[in-house]
């Protein structure tokens, strides 16, 4: 008996620590992404959809290249038990990140004409020699949220998420408000936040871990390198696909659509990826550093099941509500021209939410040293999702397309979430067991939802209701969990 009650307070405390981390990230997030949220609503009014299409292209171009800006290092700064081993991955992710940027800026320099003609997009040419900055400001950006999640500096992170949105949307909302109401202000705008966002955390780097960074040398990046040298062997090129995969359609709707398309398909999948903002990557963040360290312990199944628990409390119901009331609320918030972004969303709705499920969960595989796992099913991801892009294409329906990206999508995530688990350890059964109270909660207020469309009732009174259901659902899940009740009194009382 007494066995069974330290194991279950130890359960308590790893939930508790685990919650406590998932709350302080969450807490910056929530107000990042509302002001982001709530800056969106006058900015799609600002811009048209041609403005946020060429963006688009920019923000997917550069999102190709930051994953192979630190060539995957960045992910390997949380692995070493040693601080001053860890900090030399940091070194050597920096170092490589600045060769690269080096190396990308007579690239785009003098390929700008070319590329622009490439994806039949005429107005991105002058855009495109910004690529490289945005490059490095990404990779800085990483390898600085990698090295604050090992010391857990969720504090600091969140600090540097809000100043960061504030200089985004601040530097886009002036420029369209004086008229300047242009992809480049669009653009300059999100090179503003990241480096507001990269300059918060640098400053707190200076203050508190000076002395670490001291031990940075030439020799130990080298060592370090060598080390870990499976992360580029197998993470680059995943990572890669990866990145394709998310940032294919982009290019293949400018291709076989146009701007306009792609203005419409970037607003949407915005909206979508907002939970995963919000809680899935701060998910992420909180469960790789002790991912690593349970695995050392031989302890990991528990944390990924503790951390399964809270990804299908964060996304299911979410999901739901955007398959259902996409269309409605873009059309109530953004404006009529943006319809057609609420349809494309919920199309997507679906392999949103299986990809909800595994990205935060991804961590398992390098802990576990498993990167060819990972890289297997990002090229089987890549493949799916070019043949559904180009079928759809080809038979000009960018509904037909976004539906067939949207079944692969989530068929190749499904199974990516199960192995992750079955890496793991987690018994099917647990999985059923976390998810069943979620799905008898959401599938009611789902009926509802469909109830209340089909009756008549006007958008705005569905929106009212879905709003209703959706507070209703998260008092629910506070109600049922002391440990939430216990981080919300705390969280509120602070505020």
């Amino acid at each position: 008996m007494k066995v069974g009650a330290q194991e279950r307070n130890a359960v308590a405390t790893r939930n508790r620590s685990f919650a406590t981390d998932l709350l302080t990230l969450a807490s910056g997030t929530v107000l990042s992404q509302f002001l982001g949220a709530l800056a969106t609503t006058v900015i799609a009014r600002l811009f048209a959809p041609e403005a946020f299409g060429v963006s688009a292209l920019f923000m997917s171009l550069v999102g190709i290249l930051v994953v192979v800006a630190c060539l995957r290092y960045e992910t390997a700064i949380l692995v070493p038990e040693q601080e001053e081993e860890a900090a030399n991955v940091f070194g050597l992710s920096i170092a490589i990140s600045i060769f690269v940027t080096l190396l990308a800026f007579p690239l785009f320099g003098f390929g700008a004409r070319t590329l622009a003609n490439t994806l039949k997009s005429p107005e991105f040419t002058p855009y495109v020699a910004l690529v490289p900055v945005g490059v490095f400001l990404g990779a800085l950006k990483l390898t600085l949220d990698a090295w604050s999640t090992r010391r857990r500096s969720f504090g600091q992170i969140t600090s540097a998420q809000v100043l960061g949105t504030v200089g985004m949307v601040g530097t886009q909302i002036v420029a369209g408000t004086m008229g300047h109401a242009t992809a480049g202000w669009l653009i300059t705008g999100t090179l503003a936040g990241a480096g507001l966002f990269s300059a918060a955390l640098c400053v707190h780097l200076a203050k508190s871990s000076g002395q670490i960074v001291h031990a940075i040398t030439p020799r130990n990046m080298w060592v370090a390198c060598r080390r870990y040298r499976r992360f580029p062997q197998y993470n680059v090129l995943s990572s890669v696909l990866n990145a394709l995969s998310w940032q294919m359609p982009t290019f293949l709707l400018a291709a076989f659509f146009t701007t306009t398309v792609v203005g419409q398909y970037s607003l949407g999948n915005r909206l979508l990826r907002l939970p995963m903002a919000l809680i899935g990557a701060n998910i992420s963040r909180a469960f790789f550093p002790r991912a690593a360290a349970a695995q050392l312990k031989g302890d990991l199944a528990p944390v990924v099941q503790n951390a399964l628990h809270y990804l299908l409390a964060a996304t299911l119901f979410p999901c739901m509500l955007l398959a259902l009331i996409s269309k409605d609320l873009f059309v109530l918030i953004f404006g009529a021209r943006w319809a057609e972004a609420g349809v494309y969303a919920q199309i997507l709705s679906p392999f949103t939410f299986f990809w909800f499920m595994s990205v935060p969960l991804n961590p398992v595989l390098p802990v576990l040293q498993q990167q060819a796992v990972e890289l297997r099913f990002e090229a089987l991801s890549f493949t799916t999702r070019l043949l559904s892009l180009v079928a759809g294409g080809f038979l000009g329906s960018i509904l037909l397309t976004l539906a067939l990206f949207s079944i692969s999508g989530a068929i190749v995530h499904g199974l990516y979430s199960v192995a992750i688990l079955k890496k793991a350890h987690v018994p099917f059964v647990n999985v059923y067991n976390l998810a069943a109270p979620h799905l008898i909660m959401t599938i009611p207020a789902g009926l509802i939802i469909v109830a209340a469309q089909y009756s008549g009732l006007s958008p705005k009174i569905v929106l009212a209701i879905s709003f209703v259901l959706m507070v209703l659902y998260y008092c629910r899940l506070v109600q049922r969990n002391p440990t939430a009740r216990q981080l919300l009194s705390r969280y509120v009382g602070s505020i």
